[in-house]
């Protein structure tokens, strides 16, 4: 007598709930659960016989289980599809539906042995994910039809009282990628923001960061990449992102006989979103120089961090340690997730080492800042090919430069010490030979070159370390310059005294 892989007609009439066919099937708890939820949740073994063949296929391949090893996620193992498979497949005997393998290769036969549901159901649009969500994701996502877009909207406006804005209202195929990514796969919240763009397409092609790459001779060299450019246009796409999120929910659980109803929980909560765009946004008017660095620092967060995160709050959860003071939901972990990113201090500072540059600045001393430069300068001034700073050049005549430039400041110095005020000055000083001072209110020598002469015929520093002022009032100039000079008493000019 041979064996069959449905269950007899006794069997059958004892199967009368979703939980009792997988427990005579054997489907793993687990995987049940997040297919279910992928799917929408089946609240009773109807629902789940009237699956559209069509759907089931499409929906066992997208289905991701949490794991705890690397990666964090993996497919259905072929056991566990066959098994999703024959729950199907004893939904449909209860209802007498014609019985279909749905892991037997599609045929052109398959059409007319479906059901009126399956033949009913259109084949939906697909988008790749690339396009509209993450440059590295090559799969196939399926666009939401009227209803499920109309749903998401719906929780939108509960959330927040209205539609999302128009400048940050996500487009229907960057919202149906998220939920896809989110809800379904039960992946981390991650968008590209190169892609997830305002305003869709438009303006992916614009999503370009100017970043410097530093060469190995010390120059930087300019660089594009993907992403917003500058922080305005990043929040514009995290608003777009936002809007996106407020519309999702993971799905609730009906009562069961062994569990309680569960109601939707929202992906993110705005609070937690609000936390992770104001601590980016403080990193940026700190360093606004640095945009092209924290850009890149706060993609890989949500691309390669959300992840980890969400595990390590899992176990502290499970160990009742939760860190800072955070509340954490396993089944919606995200708003936990977005919190602890915003809070951890060390992956900032190990993502932005030039957080600490101006501390460390302030704390060294002035010494130790010169002594450094001086050791900068003489490495530099040993590399080829790398000029030398401004004054340390150390060609023939870049030395005799040198040299000249000493020559006068010491000069300089010479005249200053000779310009000092003596103690006494005060009281010597201005001398006067006739109408004309000799010296000035300090006790220096008047430069008769200059006071008596043409402009120019003593050069600036007087070579002889006197006072180059006129000797009528004292002021900047020559005498022939001076309104203050007495007229002459005789002769026939009587007009100032002249240059000679």
């Amino acid at each position: 007598m041979a064996l069959s892989v449905l269950p007899s007609q006794t069997e059958l009439a004892s199967l009368d709930s979703v939980e009792k066919v997988r427990l005579w099937v054997g489907v793993d708890s687990a995987v049940w659960t997040r297919l279910s939820n992928a799917m929408g949740t089946f609240p009773n073994v109807r629902t789940l016989a009237s699956l559209p063949l069509s759907s089931l296929r499409a929906g066992m391949p997208a289905v991701r289980i949490a794991t705890t090893g690397n990666p964090p996620q993996r497919e259905l193992t072929p056991v566990e599809i066959i098994h999703v498979a024959l729950m199907w497949r004893v939904a449909r005997q209860a209802f007498g539906i014609q019985d279909v393998d749905p892991l037997a290769p599609p045929s052109a036969g398959d059409g007319a042995a479906a059901t009126p549901a399956v033949l009913a159901s259109p084949g939906r649009m697909k988008v790749k994910a690339n396009a509209v969500i993450d440059q590295m994701d090559e799969s196939e996502i399926d666009i939401l039809n009227q209803s499920e877009l109309d749903e998401a909207y719906q929780n939108h406006v509960a959330l927040t009282g209205w539609d999302p804005p128009a400048e940050a209202e996500p487009t229907p195929e960057q919202i149906a990628a998220l939920k896809t990514k989110v809800v379904i796969r039960g992946e981390a919240p991650y968008a590209d923001f190169s892609v997830l763009t305002p305003y869709g397409r438009r303006m992916q092609k614009q999503m370009k960061a100017r970043s410097w790459i530093l060469q190995a001779d010390g120059t930087f060299k300019a660089l594009d990449v993907p992403g917003p450019p500058t922080f305005d246009a990043w929040k514009a796409c995290f608003r777009v992102y936002k809007a996106a999120l407020f519309m999702l929910k993971h799905p609730g659980k009906p009562a069961s006989t062994t569990s309680p109803a569960v109601s939707p929980k929202l992906v993110v909560t705005p609070a937690a979103l609000e936390e992770y765009f104001e601590l980016v946004s403080k990193l940026n008017d700190e360093f606004p120089e640095t945009w092209h660095l924290l850009l890149q620092a706060e993609d890989r967060c949500r691309a390669e961090m959300f992840e980890r995160f969400r595990r390590e709050l899992t176990r502290a959860a499970a160990e009742g340690k939760m860190p800072m003071g955070l509340t954490f939901n396993g089944e919606a972990p995200w708003s936990g997730v977005f919190q602890y990113a915003a809070r951890n201090e060390r992956f900032w500072n190990e993502a932005c080492p030039w957080k600490g540059l101006k501390r460390l600045q302030c704390q060294s001393k002035h010494s130790r800042r010169s002594k450094n430069l001086e050791n900068v300068s003489a490495a530099l001034a040993k590399t080829p090919g790398v000029p030398s700073p401004p004054g340390q050049g150390t060609s023939k005549f870049a030395e005799k430069r040198r040299r000249k430039r000493q020559e006068a400041e010491r000069a300089q110095e010479e005249q200053a010490k000779k310009q000092r005020v003596q103690p006494n000055a005060s009281k010597l000083h201005p001398k006067k030979s006739g109408d004309m001072y000799i010296t000035t209110a300090e006790g220096i020598e008047i430069c008769f070159l200059f006071s008596r002469g043409r402009l120019g015929a003593c050069p600036e520093p007087c070579k002889n370390c006197r006072a180059h002022v006129c000797q009528f009032c004292l002021g900047a100039h020559a005498n022939f310059q001076c309104t203050q000079a007495p007229s002459k008493t005789t002769g026939k000019g009587g007009g100032k005294v002249s240059a000679k």
